[in-house]
């Protein structure tokens, strides 16, 4: 069996998925944009918020479930209601 298809499929059998690369972050079966700014973006992710803070960031790709966010992220939070 291929290895990276076993693992993919492990990671993409969740809720949800993030991945905190350098200066990207990967979110896997998010909801919705709740705000988008080039200094914060705001993500509704299963039960909670994900708060991004950092600077001139961008949505690098885009996709129904999958979102790429590029830039010097400082701050990664989630927010409960």
């Amino acid at each position: 069996m291929n290895i990276f298809k076993s693992l993919s499929s492990f990671l993409y059998d969740k809720e949800y998925f993030i991945a905190l690369f350098e200066n990207e972050i990967y979110i896997y079966n998010y909801y919705d944009i709740i705000f988008l700014g080039e200094s914060k973006i705001i993500l509704a992710v299963d039960k909670f918020k994900l708060s991004i803070k950092g600077q001139d960031l961008l949505v690098k790709q885009l996709d129904k479930k999958e979102i790429l966010i590029a830039g010097l992220i400082n701050e990664v939070k989630k927010e409960y209601e």
